[in-house]
């Protein structure tokens, strides 16, 4: 037998093969040293072996799946045969009827899993296939109850692999395991219990039933119920088994940094091929219910089109757009592909601005229908504020203000009177108090170079339009930013004053006297923290004094990384950092490592227990049942008119009396929603400082904090999908 072939098969044995070690990790290395080799010659060879010994040695799959993982790294091609095999493999084995066949590749897949050839969620699909066709099968109406031993089979398959990959799918697909378990014990509570007396060890009489060892086996539960209550268990202790080996862990920074250069791949492919649309479905479905699915798809076409084709022609942008060659009526699809690109993540395909004089120049180009179907969905945004991403919430802040200080500051306050009996917290109460600080900013400026008296007159306005919800004014920002009756008089007087109003940080950093790290500290200073769910002032600081500075690293970085690769020596095997790299890390690297870092503190020492909270959703709950909410409403639809306005909102009516996420879970959600927007809108950044890393096995205890260590799983799964990445590895 060749050396190659003797290796796979005395993994984690005592043999000669080995030398005189017993060590898993020396095994896997030596194992994964020989075999990296053999592929250039002998890949079908050493393929069709290795699935033989996982299948045929199944006590040692811990040890084969963390070979392959390693193997991924060197050949992406290889593994993908071994994966696709695989399935085929198992596909046989369901359509025949192959129990051990079938048990044998769930826990390959599961190792495989672990070992971060596999995304988890993969994994979580096979298990859902099966309880789905177990479920099936035990209904009596549509299934087959004969068949429940089947049923019993594919359960017992699912249950039997989470001794060896459970820890890896709580942590990484919380809530997707979460409901294959809730599956799991649906099942179990549908089966039919049948006792089958005649294969039991003991004869059922009642002699033998009052010895209490007999009795005990007489009265146990079935296999299946028994199995679920061990992993019941199991999974209190943290699922920690001495008799499952767990190789993998010994490999774990590098089976995750194997993973960056594909990350950082597929993160750039996404920039340059974007999806071209997200459906941003805003308006109930009989707004558009005459059109055809596909006029829909042809319609949100020619808009894209025009929207991409004429961005630098406005009046030609607008006439196109409002006279599509369609004959039906198409407002409100119109509305929804406009903010669909305009709140379109991670970012929009042109800058905000753009969809701004878009909308504007739509509304007076189609005054009659228009401006009513804008209304609308402003409104039906409002309404779903509290579930909208902090990035998108923060643009239609941003757009509702502009828009509305070019139709003099207009708007129907009277509706969101209401907000002031929500608590401060409330994010119905936050975006409109973001909206009117903005407001009274814009009022300021907007005018300011054309006079005093034009100024003057764009105050009045603003201070009229106000007037229909006066108690709004207790959202106006604090004296001094704001302005009232007893200002306008004097506002002739106090223009040069007002130019010196904006807040210092503000300029200050925008002539870069300030650093960003300065910025960073500031923003996560005590009284800072105390606002980060009722104010967006901070973030907006930190935003605007990081992006340029962000893109003209990066710019620079990009230049030094492709110079830099070149340049990598060896050592001990290792990659070591040219001088050049080394010296463009520096700023960059630290900036980013302090806004995680901050984040992350902040974060652990406010978010609730993971063993408690696991998901947003979970966190939203928390209070809810404790907390007053008025669900009154009419059962039936209300007629809208013909702005889009129900008669409940024309009457100032709300939807509920409260918001029932108590402050300190709504302040959670809050950071942690501007922790994704963050990652997400610095994600090439990130992208290249780990691959740096990864290339210079630098700094890697940054990594493996948010990898290995105790962080609470919101924290990461925020970073993850902030970041675009499987949740499987950064």
């Amino acid at each position: 037998m060749s050396g190659w072939k003797s290796l796979l098969l005395r993994i984690g044995e005592k043999s000669p093969d080995y030398g005189t070690s017993s060590d898993f990790k020396e095994h896997i290395e030596t194992c994964f040293g020989v075999l990296r080799r053999e592929l250039e010659h002998s890949a079908h060879d050493v393929l069709q072996f290795l699935l033989q010994c996982a299948e045929q040695l199944p006590h040692k799959i811990p040890l084969y799946g963390t070979v392959i993982g390693l193997l991924n790294l060197e050949d992406e091609d290889f593994i993908r045969k071994i994966v696709e095999d695989t399935q085929s493999n198992f596909q046989d084995a369901l359509d025949t009827g192959n129990c051990n066949k079938i048990r044998i590749l769930m826990r390959f897949l599961t190792a495989m899993m672990c070992s971060k050839v596999l995304h988890p969620s993969s994994l979580v699909i096979v298990f859902e296939t099966l309880l789905s066709s177990a479920a099936t099968t035990v209904d009596e109406e549509k299934g087959n109850p004969s068949w429940q031993s089947r049923a019993d089979f594919y359960i017992t398959c699912i249950l039997s692999c989470l001794p060896w990959g459970g820890a890896e799918l709580i942590e990484q697909v919380p809530e997707e395991i979460e409901r294959v378990m809730v599956g799991v014990e649906a099942y179990l509570s549908i089966r039919k219990h049948v006792s089958d007396t005649g294969l039991s060890f003991f004869e059922d009489d009642d002699d033998s039933a009052k010895n209490p060892l007999i009795r005990g086996f007489l009265t146990s539960m079935g296999f299946l119920e028994d199995l679920w209550d061990r992993i019941q268990v199991l999974s209190k202790n943290g699922w920690k088994l001495d008799s499952v080996p767990r190789p993998h862990l010994s490999f774990e920074a590098q089976l995750v940094n194997g993973n960056i250069t594909y990350g950082k791949q597929k993160h750039d492919a996404e920039s340059i091929y974007p999806q071209r649309i997200r459906r941003l479905n805003i308006f109930p479905a009989n707004k558009t219910e005459d059109m055809q699915p596909m006029d829909r798809f042809i319609v949100e076409e020619y808009l894209l089109d025009v929207l991409f084709f004429l961005n630098g022609c406005r009046k030609e942008c607008t006439s196109y757009m409002a006279g599509l060659p369609v004959p039906f009526r198409y407002e409100y699809l119109m509305a929804e592909t406009i903010f669909s690109q305009l709140l379109l993540l991670p970012q929009p395909p042109f800058r905000p601005t753009y969809y701004t004089l878009v909308i504007m120049d739509l509304c007076k180009a189609l005054p009659g229908a228009f401006p009513g179907v804008v209304a609308g969905a402003v409104r039906a945004l409002f309404e779903k504020i509290a579930d909208l991403d902090m990035e998108c919430r923060t643009r239609l802040i941003l757009w509702f203000s502009h828009h509305l200080s070019n139709f003099q500051f207009i708007w129907p306050w009277e509706e969101w009177a209401y907000v002031l009996d929500l608590p401060k917290w409330a994010p119905q109460r936050v975006f409109v108090q973001e909206v009117l600080e903005r407001e009274v900013r814009l009022s300021y400026w907007e005018k300011v170079e054309a006079g005093n008296k034009s100024f003057l007159k764009m105050l009045i306005i603003w201070n009229e339009s106000i007037e229909s919800a006066p108690g709004l004014e207790e959202l106006l920002p604090p004296k001094g930013h704001q302005t009232s009756n007893s200002v306008l008089k004097k506002a002739g007087k106090e223009m040069s004053h007002m130019h010196f109003q904006l807040p210092s940080e503000t300029w200050m950093m925008g002539y870069r006297l300030l650093s960003n790290l300065a910025i960073v500290r500031w923003v996560f200073s005590p009284e800072n923290i105390e606002q980060f769910h009722i104010s967006d002032r901070s973030w907006e600081i930190l935003r605007n004094a990081n992006v340029v500075s962000a893109e003209e690293a990066a710019a620079t970085a990009k230049a030094e990384l492709v110079a830099a690769e070149s340049k990598l020596s060896l050592m001990d095997g290792e990659p070591v950092l040219g001088g050049l790299l080394a010296r463009a890390l520096d700023e960059f690297e630290i900036l980013f490592i302090s806004l995680y870092k901050n984040f992350l503190n902040v974060l652990m020492e406010r978010l609730p227990d993971a063993s408690k909270v696991v998901t947003l959703q979970g966190l939203k709950s928390i209070h809810a049942d404790s907390m007053s909410v008025d669900l009154e409403e009419s059962s039936a639809m209300e007629v809208d008119d013909e702005n889009g306005r129900s008669k409940s909102q024309l009457n100032g009516a709300r939807t509920s009396n409260a918001y029932n996420v108590g402050e300190k879970e709504q302040w959670c959600m809050s950071t942690l929603g501007y922790l994704k927007a963050f990652s997400r809108q610095y994600a090439s950044e990130v992208n290249m400082i780990l691959q740096w890393l990864y290339m210079a096995s630098h700094g890697g205890s940054w990594m493996q904090r948010f990898i290995t260590e105790n962080v609470h799983p919101l924290i990461r799964k925020t970073i993850y999908c902030g970041l675009r990445r499987s949740i499987d590895g950064l």
